[in-house]
């Protein structure tokens, strides 16, 4: 079995071995253990196994696993700095919260693949990751049904500039009265264009509540990663004896 594929999560498994979750082009999220991997002996293959490297993979099917047979690098793994690579990771969490096992989702894989590329070319411009994110976290919920109509309220009326609306994942777009809350229609229908930087504020705030609504309680790794790291990075630019 080949499958064209990205890394998203090593798990460490057995004395030598390990269990990656990729995502497949045309199979979609597999869970496969790589054996050998580990240790003085390790298979030549071993520096492959990281995230955010384009691979073609030779899988051979077992009762229990699928097993990593081998893997080649169709191309250099996408340069990240450390905080864009954990935007990056973010993706990955995403994926492997919400993306059921076989599920083959080409169009996805084409818009992770996208992504990758968009944050390595962002050069920490806060805007272009930004907006590659909303892109991104958008396309998701899109491809797994989990998407909302955003220029028509849950009764069919069009969203009306000047109006204000509630939104509930479920339902879609409610009412047309002031609301605490609420979102403007005017960010709506820019959203509804894919113009997350409109307002890019209203943009996170829209997409993390449709996002929760499938994610469970759990809180994502990646965000408080994130937070930690940005704490951390205030303490060192603080003057000495502060």
């Amino acid at each position: 079995m080949d499958a064209r594929a990205y890394i998203l999560h090593v798990k460490p498994w057995r004395d030598t071995s390990v269990l990656l979750e990729v995502f497949c082009r045309e199979r979609g999220r597999l869970r496969v253990a790589a054996r050998g991997v580990k240790g003085k002996r390790r298979s030549p293959i071993a520096g492959l196994l990281q995230a955010f490297i384009p691979l073609h993979l030779q899988l051979n099917a077992s009762r229990d696993y699928l097993y990593l047979q081998d893997a080649e690098a169709l191309a250099p793994g996408w340069p990240l700095s450390p905080d864009i690579a954990l935007c990056a990771l973010y993706c990955n969490e995403l994926l492997l919260r919400l993306l059921p096992e076989q599920d083959s989702h080409p169009q996805l894989f084409d818009d992770y693949e996208r992504s990758l590329q968009l944050l390595a070319l962002s050069q920490g411009d806060d805007s272009v990751i930004a907006n590659c994110l909303r892109q991104f976290e958008w396309a998701l919920l899109s491809e797994l049904g989990y998407g909302i109509a955003l220029d028509c309220d849950e009764q069919g009326e069009p969203v009306r500039a000047g109006q204000c609306y509630r939104v509930d994942a479920d339902i879609g777009i409610i009412g047309s009265a002031p609301v605490a809350g609420g979102f403007s229609g005017d960010d709506l229908l820019a959203f509804a264009d894919h113009n997350w930087p409109a307002n890019p504020t209203e943009a996170k705030r829209l997409l993390r509540l449709l996002l929760a609504a499938h994610l469970g309680s759990e809180p994502l790794h990646t965000r408080e990663l994130w937070r930690a790291r940005q704490v951390l990075k205030q303490l060192a630019d603080e003057p000495a004896g502060a």
